[in-house]
């Protein structure tokens, strides 16, 4: 039965059929039959409200939006499952149609790239080396760890918006040595090492969705040693001089790829003056002229012996008319033995000292030194500490 307090107020008296008014009086008249009375009433419930239908159906018309808000607001309390990937894809649209909105140019066709024209470009350039099979370079720029075992261990290169991962395992060639220890800790330790150094490599896939892609350096250092060792036109040989990668520093020398091959240079090989610590000196993927001193290659393998030290000019010849001897000159310490002391004087040029009786000098200390000997055919200069002061 309709009430008048389910509908609404529309400041008008409201109009009761005279099939409602004889129902009421029905009700107020049968007291002892109440419970009769009340199914006859429910029977006739239907044909009442379709009296009222015809006779209030605007004020339910009305009535039925306010129940579809009330739902609706539910419904924004607790987003139903069904309705996520709707409301998401929306978001998505509604973000890409941001991102493509139309830029009013100042000629016919815009000039300026957005980030989005940038990174799809980029995308482009590794999809065409994937192709092409290119040899393309860039920097290590991390390290990531997949596994607890470093089964899954990589290096991470970025091009522009893209990121390159490269497996330990395709990033350098398999050691002669494992020492006793799992092959995917070597390789992730020889990974880690190599941070910041600049390499080569070649695209294996493309993930155009994610925007990264699947490299492999072995694959480049391959056909670089093809090419500049194996082939009868290979360039690099015995005495020639070549730019080369520093990829690794340790406190013994660093690893320096030339051309493909990863080659160590030790510590007497780094300069003419003693180093004690390469890193003072060099650092990874930094690029330095070396000499080949021998290239080996046994079954398809290629070792080469390499100098940054004797690609220099030898700072003695150059500069040591700057110096005479009975005077006494600045230097900084850098090396110090158990026999004596290495000063480096003004240009490169070393003067060896015996140990002064006052004690052992720090290194990197600056000292004043008194020459007392300079040898031209051994290149060799000799002298004495007269005092030493702060580290410079």
């Amino acid at each position: 039965m309709t009430n008048k307090q389910d509908l609404p107020d529309t400041g008008e008296e409201l109009q009761v059929s005279p099939i409602e008014t004889d129902l009421e009086s029905r009700q107020d008249v049968d007291d002892e039959n109440v419970g009769v009375e009340q199914e006859q009433a429910e029977q006739n419930t239907p044909t009442v409200e379709t009296g009222a239908e015809e006779t209030v159906q605007p004020e339910e018309t009305e009535a039925k939006p306010k129940r579809k808000r009330k739902k609706k607001s539910n419904d924004e309390g607790v987003t139903s499952p069904e309705k996520q990937p709707e409301e998401k894809s929306q978001k998505q649209q509604k973000q890409q149609k941001v991102k493509e909105q139309n830029i009013i140019t100042i000629e016919d066709e815009r000039t300026v790239q957005t980030e989005r024209d940038m990174a799809f470009a980029d995308l482009r350039e590794l999809q065409e080396a994937a192709r092409t099979g290119r040899i393309m370079t860039g920097i290590i720029q991390g390290f990531e760890r997949t596994d607890k075992d470093f089964s899954g261990s990589r290096v991470v290169v970025y091009h522009g918006s893209c990121k390159i991962l490269i497996s330990s395992m395709k990033l350098v060639e398999e050691p002669e040595d494992f020492h006793g220890k799992e092959k995917a800790e070597v390789y992730a330790a020889m990974a880690q090492k190599r941070i910041g150094a600049e390499i080569e490599f070649v695209v294996k896939t493309v993930d155009e969705k994610e925007f990264t892609a699947v490299a492999n350096r072995v694959e480049a250092m391959s056909i670089r040693k093809d090419n500049f060792y194996l082939k009868k036109s290979g360039i690099i040989k015995e005495g020639a001089c070549a730019e080369a990668r520093i990829v690794a520093v340790t406190p013994f020398g660093v690893w320096a790829e030339i051309f493909g091959v990863e080659s160590f240079i030790n510590n007497r090989e780094l300069g003419y003056q003693r180093i004690h610590q390469p890193s003072e000196f060099f650092q990874t993927g930094q690029r330095v002229i070396v000499k080949i001193l021998s290239v080996k290659k046994d079954n398809g393998k290629i070792r080469v012996d390499a100098s940054i030290k004797q690609a220099q000019e030898n700072p003695f010849e150059k500069e040591i008319w700057k110096f005479a001897q009975g005077s006494m000159y600045l230097g900084k310490v850098t090396m110090v033995t158990e026999r004596g002391v290495f000063v480096a004087l003004d240009g490169g040029v070393e003067c060896y000292c015996k140990m002064p009786a006052r004690g052992r000098p720090p290194r990197g200390a600056r000292a004043t030194v008194k020459i007392v000997n300079i040898d031209p055919v051994k290149s060799r200069v000799i002298g004495f500490i007269t005092h030493i002061s702060a580290k410079l």
